[in-house]
C-alpha cells in the first residue's frame, strides 16, 4: 500500500509519479527520491489511495530479488476497518465502467462480452473475460485472499475461523458492465472525478443502497490517450490505483454518495504504457500484449477485497498490501506472475500475499468462516383437530450450514427424543388425539456447535362433525318395513332412533311401521377418540292407512258455483302434495252447464315443467270428468305439483275461498293458497300454459288420481 504524498506521513515529499516494471505492488501513489532498501517502504506510503507502480518506477526502489520473494515489511495486519467494512465477507460483485464518449459504438463479439469500436487493443472483453472466470474452473488464485478477515483486534495478523473472512466467489464475481458515452473522459480526470464516476455507476446499476454496495467494486476503466489521476505522465508513473469515494486525501476531494461506501479502481488504459505496465510479463511477443491487463486489474481486485477502503484493512508496517508485497516480483514458481487457467481462458496474474505462509503464493487452499449455529427462527405452538396436518418450522444460521434434526418431548417437556427421519427445517405430520400436549424443537449442529429452538406445544382437539338426514316422505302403513339413510362428516356410523314409539319403531337403519300419525326418527352419531358427538337431526313423515289409494283430493263433494259467467279460455289447477311418494295416474275436474267444447288435463312440476298431458274423451254433460295418462307419472314425497285442465269456452266450477286452509284427503293435501304462493291457480289463453295466478284463494275443482303402485 503507497500514499500518494510525503505529507500524510509527515515526510516533506516532492511528489514524483510511479513507473512500472516487473512486479505487482498495492495501492497508493509512489513519489520516491532515492531507491529504497530492501523492505524499506519509501516515504510517501500511506494509508489511502493504493497505488501500482509501474515496473520502471519499482525497479528504482527495489533491489533484486528472487521470484516470488515478498516487498515490504513482514506480515500484513488488521487496522480495524473503517466505516464498519475491513474485507468483502461476502460475495464479491465487479461491475466494469467504460467511461467516455471516446470508447465509441459498443456491440457484442462472439463470445457475449462487449466489445467497443475505440478499444483498439481489445482490453474490454479481456476485462470482461477475466472478472467471469474468478471463481470457476476451481481455480486458487483467489483462495489466497480467503484467510483474511475483518472483526479481529487492530494489529492481528491471523483470524479464527468465526471470524469473517474474504469470501471466495461461489458465483462469477463479474457482475455487469456500462459503458458510459454520456460525455468524453477528462483528458486528466481529477481523482474526485474518477470516483464521482463509481458513485454514478452504483446508481446506474440499481446499487442505490449501503448494504447493496457493502460487497461491490467498481473499476473505472479510462479510454486509451487520457490520463486519469496523472497516469502516464512525468509526474505519474502508475499502473493503478484503487480507494473509496469517501476518502479526503483524493485530489478534488471525495465524492459525495448517498448509496453508502463505495470501493473502486482508477484502471487507466495500462496498454498505452506497454511493457512499463505488464505488457510480455509472463507471455512473449504478442501473446503477452494484454499481460498487464490482467496483472494489474487482478492486482487491483485481490488488494480491493482484502483493503476496500484503504487504511482500514490489511497491509503490513511499511504499508505493503496483500498484492504490493508480490508487485514486479518475478515470473513463476510459487510465488511469481504466471497464466492462471479460469472457465473464461488462461490469464496471467500475478501472486498475493499469505500470512500463514510468509510468502508470495500464486494458490491457496480456500478458507471459509465457520461459526456455531444460531436460532433465527423457532417453532410456534398450534392447535389442530385430529387427523389434520401439522407443520412446524425453524432456522438457524451458521458456517457451515448446520444439519437440524427434530426432536420429541410425551411428557411436557421433561425429556426429549430425535423424531426418525426429521432433518430438514420443516417437520409435517399428520396429529393423532395420542399427541396432544407433546412438544417439538429443533436442534441445529455443525462442526462448531449445536443450537436448540425453544420448543412449541401441539394441542390436538377433537373435530366436529354434522350428520345428513333428508326429508322422509309419507308412507301408508302398509310400506312397513322402511329403510332410512344419513350420513356423518367424520364418515362415521349414524345410528336412527323413533321418538314417536307408538307410530313407528326402528331396527337399525329400518323403520316399522305401528299405527297411522306421524313418525319422527332422529339419527344420532355419538362420537370417538377423534370427533366429537354430532348434534342431532329428527324428521317426521305421515303414516296413513292402507287400502286409501288409488285416491284423489275431492273423492266425494260438487262445487257451490258450477259454472261460471266467464267465457274465456283458460287453464285451471291446483297445487298439492302427496305424504308418500307414488304415482299419479290421472286428472279429474267438474264440469258445469256451458263447459263444452275438447278439454286437456295436465300435470306440471312446482316450476313449470310439463310432466304429463292428457285429451278428455266421453264426456258427459257435466259432473266429475276423468282421463288418464299413457304412463303413471311417479311423484316424489313432500314435494309440491300442479294439476289443471284447459277450457276454451269458459263456464268453469269455482268456489272463492275454497283454498284459504289447506284440504287434506291423505295421503294428498291441495295446500293453502296464503302458505303457497297463492292457490287455485290459472292462466287466460287460446292452449294450454302453466297457471301462477291466483284469485281469492279459489277452488276450481280440479284433482288427481294418484296411487302409491304404477
Amino acid at each position: 500500500m503507497r500514499s500518494r504524498t510525503g505529507e500524510q506521513r509527515g515526510v516533506a515529499a516532492t511528489r514524483v509519479g510511479v513507473l512500472c516494471t516487473a512486479a505487482l505492488v498495492a495501492a497508493a501513489t509512489f513519489a520516491y527520491v532515492a531507491p529504497a532498501t530492501a523492505g524499506a517502504a519509501p516515504p510517501e506510503f500511506a494509508r489511502h489511495k493504493i497505488v501500482f507502480p509501474s515496473q520502471d518506477a519499482w525497479r528504482r526502489h527495489h533491489v533484486h530479488r528472487d521470484a516470488g520473494t515478498a516487498l515490504g515489511s513482514g506480515p500484513v495486519s488488521y487496522h480495524g476497518g473503517i466505516d464498519g467494512i475491513g474485507v468483502t465477507s461476502a460475495q464479491p460483485y465487479v461491475y466494469l465502467v467504460f467511461w467516455g464518449s471516446q470508447w465509441g459504438t459498443a456491440s457484442t463479439g462472439a463470445d457475449g462480452y462487449v466489445q467497443l469500436s475505440g478499444d483498439a487493443q481489445g482490453v474490454a472483453p479481456r476485462l470482461q473475460a477475466m472478472f467471469a472466470g474468478l471463481g470457476t474452473n476451481g481455480e486458487l488464485w483467489s483462495g489466497v485472499m480467503t484467510q483474511y478477515c475483518e472483526g479481529v483486534a487492530t494489529g492481528a495478523t491471523s483470524c479464527s475461523s468465526s471470524n469473517p473472512h474474504v469470501a471466495y466467489p461461489a458465483t462469477s464475481a463479474f457482475a455487469g458492465v456500462w459503458v458510459d458515452t454520456s460525455s468524453s473522459a477528462p483528458s486528466q480526470a481529477t481523482d474526485n472525478q474518477i470516483a464521482t464516476e463509481a458513485v454514478n455507476a452504483a446508481g446506474h446499476f440499481g446499487n442505490t443502497t449501503a448494504s447493496s454496495n457493502r460487497d461491490a467494486q467498481y473499476v473505472v476503466v479510462s479510454p486509451s490517450g487520457t490520463h486519469p489521476g496523472g497516469f502516464n505522465t512525468s509526474s505519474g508513473n502508475f499502473c493503478a490505483w484503487h480507494d473509496y469515494n469517501a476518502d479526503p486525501t483524493l485530489v478534488g476531494g471525495p465524492a459525495p454518495s448517498s448509496y453508502g461506501d463505495i470501493a473502486f479502481t482508477n484502471l487507466p488504459y495500462v496498454t498505452d504504457m506497454g511493457v512499463s505496465c505488464g505488457a510480455s510479463y509472463v507471455n512473449n511477443g504478442s501473446a503477452g500484449a494484454l499481460d498487464g491487463v490482467s496483472i494489474i486489474a487482478g492486482h487491483e481486485y485481490a488488494e480491493t477485497l482484502t483493503d476496500p477502503n484503504p487504511g482500514g484493512g490489511w497491509y503490513d508496517s511499511a504499508g505493503y498490501e496483500n498484492a504490493d508485497k508480490c508487485a514486479w516480483v518475478g515470473v513463476g514458481g510459487s510465488g511469481g506472475a504466471q497464466n492462471v487457467a479460469f472457465v473464461t481462458g488462461s490469464f496471467p496474474m500475478q501472486a498475493t500475499y499469505a500470512n500463514d505462509g510468509h510468502a508470495c503464493e500464486i494458490s491457496h487452499a480456500i478458507v471459509t468462516t465457520t461459526s456455531a449455529p444460531v436460532v433465527t427462527s423457532s417453532p410456534v405452538s398450534q392447535s389442530v383437530g385430529v387427523g389434520q396436518s401439522v407443520s412446524f418450522g425453524a432456522a438457524a444460521s451458521g458456517v457451515p450450514a448446520p444439519t437440524v434434526q427434530w426432536q420429541q418431548s410425551t411428557d411436557g417437556g421433561v425429556t426429549f427424543a430425535n423424531v426418525s427421519g426429521a432433518t430438514s427445517t420443516t417437520l409435517t405430520f399428520t396429529a393423532a388425539a395420542g399427541q396432544n400436549g407433546y412438544q417439538y424443537r429443533a436442534v441445529f449442529s455443525n462442526s462448531s456447535g449445536s443450537a436448540t429452538t425453544s420448543a412449541a406445544t401441539l394441542t390436538v382437539s377433537k373435530l366436529n362433525q354434522s350428520i345428513a338426514f333428508g326429508a322422509l316422505g309419507g308412507q301408508v302403513i302398509t310400506a312397513s318395513p322402511v329403510a332410512v339413510s344419513a350420513s356423518a362428516s367424520s364418515g362415521l356410523a349414524v345410528s336412527f332412533s323413533s321418538l314417536t314409539l307408538p307410530v313407528c319403531t326402528v331396527s337399525g337403519s329400518s323403520v316399522m311401521l305401528v299405527s297411522v300419525g306421524t313418525c319422527t326418527i332422529e339419527a344420532d352419531q355419538a362420537g370417538n377418540g377423534s370427533y366429537n358427538a354430532a348434534p342431532p337431526v329428527q324428521q317426521s313423515f305421515l303414516v296413513s292407512a292402507a287400502g286409501s289409494c288409488p285416491c284423489s283430493l275431492w273423492p266425494s263433494g260438487t262445487p257451490v258455483n258450477t259454472a261460471s259467467s266467464d267465457t274465456n279460455a283458460v287453464e285451471l289447477g291446483v297445487k298439492f302434495t302427496s305424504d308418500v311418494a307414488g304415482y299419479v295416474t290421472g286428472v279429474r275436474f267438474y264440469k258445469g252447464s256451458g263447459n263444452t267444447g275438447t278439454h286437456v288435463g295436465n300435470l306440471w312440476s312446482s316450476s313449470g315443467t310439463l310432466l304429463a298431458s292428457a285429451t278428455f274423451a266421453g264426456e258427459t254433460a257435466s259432473g266429475w270428468q276423468t282421463v288418464s295418462f299413457s304412463s303413471p307419472v311417479a311423484i316424489s314425497a313432500g314435494t309440491t305439483y300442479v294439476v289443471s285442465y284447459h277450457t276454451n269456452v269458459g263456464h268453469y266450477s269455482g268456489d272463492h275461498n275454497g283454498l284459504a286452509s289447506q284440504v287434506d284427503n291423505a295421503p294428498l293435501h291441495a295446500l293453502a293458497s296464503g302458505s303457497s304462493g297463492g292457490n287455485g291457480v290459472y292462466a287466460y289463453g287460446a292452449t294450454s300454459s302453466f297457471p301462477t295466478s291466483s284469485y281469492l284463494a279459489s277452488n276450481y275443482w280440479v284433482d288427481l288420481i294418484f296411487s302409491t303402485t304404477p
